[in-house]
Order: C-alpha cells, then sequence, then structure tokens
C-alpha cells in the first residue's frame, strides 16, 4: 500500500505539473497575440508617419520652386503651413498643394498663410475642400483684378450664392470661369454675379448652365432689348 500511495502521488503530481505548464504554455500563447497585434499597429504607424513627412517635403520642395527668399523667410513659411494645418484640421500635404496653387495663381509668399486660412473658412463652411476654394477665389481675384485684401468679400459673395441658391463651391468652382472674364471686361461686379447665379440656380438651372446663360446675357448688355434689359434686371442685374 504504501508504494501505491507514493506512485499515485507522483502520477498525481506529474499530472499537476502538466496541467499548470499547459495553463501556461496557453497564458503565454494569449499574451503573445496582443503584444504582436500592438506591435504591428506601432509599426504601421511609423510607416506612415514616415511616408507623411515624404510627402510634405516633396509638397513643399515644389512650393519652393516658385519663388526666391532667403532660407529663414523659407523655414518660416514651411513651419506656418504646418501649423496652419493643424489649427484649421487640414492635411499638412494638401494645404501644401494648396499653397503652392495659390502663389502660382500671383498670390504673395508672404500673404499666402493668411491667404490659405480665408481660404480654409469657405472650405469648411462650403463643404469642400482647401485646394478647390483656393482655386475658386484665385479665378474670381484674377478675373476681376482685385487685390488680395478683397478675399474676404469675394469669399462672402461665393457663400451668398450658394446659401440662397442651389449650388456649392464645387459646382461654382468648376464653372465660374465661364463668366467672370466678362463680367468683369463689361463692368459687372462679382456680388452681382453672386447675385444672379443664387437667383437662377434657385430655379432650378445647374451652375454649369447658368454660368453659360450669365455670360450670354451680360454680352448681350452692349445693346440690350427691352425684354433683356427686364430678364436682367430680375437675374438682379441693374445697369445705368
Amino acid at each position: 500500500m504504501p508504494a501505491n500511495t507514493v506512485t499515485i502521488h507522483v502520477k498525481a503530481k506529474d499530472d499537476a505539473s502538466a496541467t499548470i505548464g499547459g495553463i501556461g504554455r496557453k497564458i503565454t500563447g494569449a499574451l503573445k497575440l496582443p503584444i504582436l497585434a500592438a506591435a504591428a499597429g506601432i509599426l504601421a504607424i511609423g510607416v506612415g508617419a514616415i511616408k507623411m513627412a515624404a510627402d510634405f517635403d516633396k509638397a513643399f520642395g515644389e512650393v519652393t520652386t516658385l519663388f526666391d527668399a532667403p532660407k529663414d523667410q523659407v523655414q518660416a513659411l514651411r513651419t506656418g503651413v504646418k501649423d496652419l494645418a493643424k489649427e484649421m484640421g487640414l492635411d499638412a500635404t494638401k494645404a501644401t498643394k494648396a499653397l503652392y496653387q495659390a502663389i502660382s495663381a500671383g498670390v504673395a509668399p508672404g500673404n499666402a498663410l493668411d491667404f490659405l486660412r480665408e481660404n480654409a473658412k469657405l472650405a469648411i463652411g462650403g463643404v469642400t475642400d482647401l485646394n478647390t476654394a483656393v482655386d475658386l477665389t484665385t479665378t474670381v481675384l484674377n478675373a476681376f483684378g482685385l487685390e488680395q485684401a478683397k478675399l474676404t468679400s469675394v469669399s462672402d459673395a461665393m457663400f451668398t450664392a450658394v446659401r440662397l441658391g442651389k449650388t456649392t463651391i464645387d459646382e461654382l468652382g468648376a464653372a465660374l470661369f465661364n463668366v467672370a472674364p466678362v463680367a468683369a471686361q463689361m463692368g459687372v461686379s462679382v456680388d452681382e454675379v453672386s447675385a444672379a447665379l443664387a437667383v437662377m440656380t434657385a430655379k432650378g438651372v445647374p451652375t454649369s448652365v447658368a454660368t453659360t446663360q450669365l455670360r450670354q446675357a451680360i454680352l448681350a448688355l452692349a445693346a440690350p432689348t427691352k425684354r433683356q434689359a427686364k430678364e436682367l434686371k430680375e437675374l438682379g442685374l441693374a445697369f445705368d
């Protein structure tokens, strides 16, 4: 009996050791999964950050080809666009591409950050991206020969067309070139163009069609008939 007892005791011990060992291996295996997942996540974040930095450097490098400036001013612009992106909740690389577009359209590098900030407000209010907003406002400013100081009034006019009509900043950005140069040539103001487009689109005329029709109407101002004068007045365009 003692011998049997000892044998049983040893087997129990071995079974317990085996059980504990199995549990230990299971616990170790279970712990490895979240650790590996966390490590993979950290690695992905690191790779993503490196790519973002490389994309930003490339985009900003393209900006610097547009102008000559001392290194300290270039660095200030680089830091400024990053800070602006963070402040306005924008992607830094996309903001830098918008910066390129603004400067290439004639915005002075020293004023470019303020220009982007104002356009960021328009983009947020108009539910669009910064590039679209910059493209629209530079088109208007350049077509009408306006200084950058008029940017706020231009943004307000564009947003008024969106608010009162059935159009968007995206649609205006894609179509306003149809009418802006002719309007400027004929002395039609940005506010008048905006008001006319608001009226036309509110009646269901698509933005691209409205800008084309408005262009033709403005061209008819050279010698308008009574009917044309009446229609133009209904569109919010009144001329002496």
